[in-house]
């Protein structure tokens, strides 16, 4: 008996939140929440500069099975929805910056990704 693909997590929280009917009027659940990061190329985040836009922030670590299968559905989200404000952060957790430029290097790896 063949099983019907189930969706992915990321699929899921995607379909999820785009089905959600939110009143512009509301900015954020939480207006406590700040933050500041930078990316691999130098680039700086922070709550001011991403007023305005939604920001969809997706945890992610290299020897993550979940992540490598989810990846290409993050990337065809951000890339459907980026002319409409959408920010797509992923942030790798508790690994060194030497360990995410390595893999996000090698071909072998981000085959997988895109």
């Amino acid at each position: 008996m063949e099983r019907e693909p189930l969706l992915s997590r990321r699929n899921l929280l995607a379909a999820a939140g785009f089905s959600l009917a939110i009143p512009s009027r509301i900015r954020a659940l939480d207006s406590q929440v700040k933050f500041k990061a930078r990316t691999l190329d130098g680039q700086d985040f922070s709550t001011d500069s991403v007023q305005g836009k939604v920001v969809l922030v997706q945890f992610w670590a290299t020897w993550c099975p979940y992540c490598k299968r989810d990846a290409p559905a993050l990337d065809a989200i951000q890339e459907e929805f980026q002319d409409q404000g959408l920010l797509v952060l992923a942030v790798d957790v508790a690994e060194s910056k030497k360990t995410v430029t390595k893999y996000l290097s090698d071909p072998r790896e981000t085959a997988k990704l895109f």
